[in-house]
Formats: C-alpha cells, structure tokens, sequence
C-alpha cells in the first residue's frame, strides 16, 4: 500500500512538472493568435475616388524631347465627366496631334460617351473619338490590379506604392497617413510623370491635401447622391 502511494505521488509530482514548463495558457493563446493575425494581413488596396478635382505637374518624355506642363484633372465617374486641362499641351499626344508646332493650352473634355479636344485660345474644339473606341473616362476600376509595393516618403508625407501593369508600367503613390488615399504621384514609364498638388473631395474635404476624409464619409456622400 505505501509503495502505492509512493508511485502516485511521484506520478503527481511529474505531471506537475510537465504542467509548469510546458508553454500554455494566455501568453501561448496570445502568440498563436499574432501569429495568425500577420499571416492573414492584407496588403492596402489603391483608392480612386469617384469624385475629385486635383492639380498636377507633368513632365513629358519622347527620346531627346522634353515637355513639363502645368495642368488640372476633374473626375466624376458617377456622372461619367472627366475635364483635364493642360497649361501647354504640348506634350500630350492627342494635343499634339492637332497642333504639332503651338505652344497653347489644351483640354480633354469626356462628356456623354465623347471625348472633345479644346483650344480655348485658339477658339478651336473637336470630337476626338468615343467610348467605343476607348475615349471614355479613366476607368474607375484601374488599380484593382494593382500589386502593392511598400512605403516611401513623397512630399513630406507617408506614402503606399503599387505597381500597375497596362500598355506601360504605372507605379502609383498615395498617401498612406489620414486622410488616406490623396493621389501624390504617377509615373507612366518610361515617357510621362504627374507629380500631384491641391486637390478636393466633392464633398469640399482634401483641399491642399488636408482635411478629415474617411472611406466612411465617401460611402455616406455617394448613398445621398444616388438618392432621388
């Protein structure tokens, strides 16, 4: 009986120990569950609002030629409007193709399925070409496929970076701090860089890259105009 006894404590005695020095518990729970939380993280997706008004700067690049411009871009994929507008545009192809040798303003204006050509101090404009042939507004589904590639510094701000592959490699930058997702640059290689300034929500938030935007407020913006 005591050899019994003596055998079961010892056997509680051991199976203390194992207990004691075996991870479990909280901290072990805890360091699965991070564990499993990186291992689903998702990389941040690329934001194109669908409603903006923003500036930019562009330089143009064919062989020994270079054009740099000032210019600006209103988009409202909602009603289906888009208006650039460049200082010079000369270093755009479609401008140039119109006028080759003029150093004057040009605009895009995408309206009803037609994109128009405009000379404003030329007193000049004609239809460029159409939706069906490609002339429709920027599709606002252009970086879904877009691969993420990292952090930067842009413009004194913290910056996402994707890679986006069409007819060219696209690498687009955007601000990764609040408000999320102010457009800071694109770089259309090898030939054509928008380096982005002011720029301005529909709902009047953005300007000069500040503001309180929120893909919450976006969302609620878009239900009221959807609204009859």
């Amino acid at each position: 009986m005591a050899s019994l006894k003596a055998k079961h404590g010892l056997f509680i005695a051991f199976a203390v120990l194992i207990f004691v020095f075996q991870p479990h518990g909280t901290a072990a729970t805890a360091r699965k569950q991070l564990d499993a939380t990186a291992a689903v993280r998702e990389d941040p997706k690329p934001i194109w609002h669908r409603q903006f008004s923003i500036d930019f700067n562009e330089t143009t690049k064919l062989l020994w030629w270079r054009w740099s411009t000032e210019g600006s871009m209103l988009y409202d994929a909602l009603q289906q409007v888009e208006v650039v507008h460049r200082a010079n545009g000369r270093g755009d192809s479609m401008c140039l193709s119109i006028h080759p040798r003029s150093n004057t303003p040009c605009t895009h204006l995408v309206v009803s399925g037609q994109r128009y050509l405009i000379f404003p101090e030329l007193g000049e404009c004609c239809k460029c070409c159409s939706n069906a042939g490609g002339c429709g507004i920027l599709d606002p589904n252009w970086l879904d496929a877009a691969e993420y590639t990292g952090q930067t510094t842009m413009q004194g701000r913290t910056a996402d970076s994707w890679n986006i592959r069409g007819l060219q490699p696209n690498n687009y930058y955007a601000t990764a701090d609040v408000p999320v997702g102010i457009p800071l640059e694109l770089n259309q290689l090898p030939t054509a860089t928008y380096v982005f300034g002011e720029s301005e929500l529909a709902d009047g938030t953005w300007v000069a890259g500040s503001g309180a935007w929120s893909p919450a407020q976006q969302q609620q913006q878009q239900q009221q105009q959807q609204q009859p």
